[in-house]
């Protein structure tokens, strides 16, 4: 069985992380699954500040993603370093699947 990577964080930061990936989620227009990366495009009222912080803080705790963001195009693009760490893609993309509590999508 493939191991999921761990992340660095501690409990309370990974909350405040999967907060972000919450709040970004009613945003989410389409979302694509090829191999080792996930596409994810954004509408044009996504919450920028989120964003920018949600890529910073898992540059930061969790290198075996790498992330590049298409401003123009609103398109983020998240790659893994080796293959066995792609099952990883799948927790973020479930994360951007839900909707905050008050979020009527």
């Amino acid at each position: 069985m493939t191991e999921v990577p761990t992340c660095a964080l501690d409990d309370e930061g990974l909350a405040r992380q999967h907060e972000r990936y919450v709040r970004l989620a009613p945003a989410v227009v389409a979302m694509r699954r090829d191999g080792p990366q996930l596409t994810v495009q954004f509408a044009p009222d996504y919450d920028e500040r989120t964003l920018a912080e949600l890529i910073a803080v898992e540059r930061q705790c969790c290198p075996f993603f790498g992330f590049w963001f298409d401003e123009d195009a609103r398109r983020l693009a998240v790659g893994v370093t080796a293959a066995e760490h792609a099952p990883a893609l799948d927790s973020i993309a479930e994360l951007l699947r839900r909707r905050p509590a008050h979020s009527p999508r």
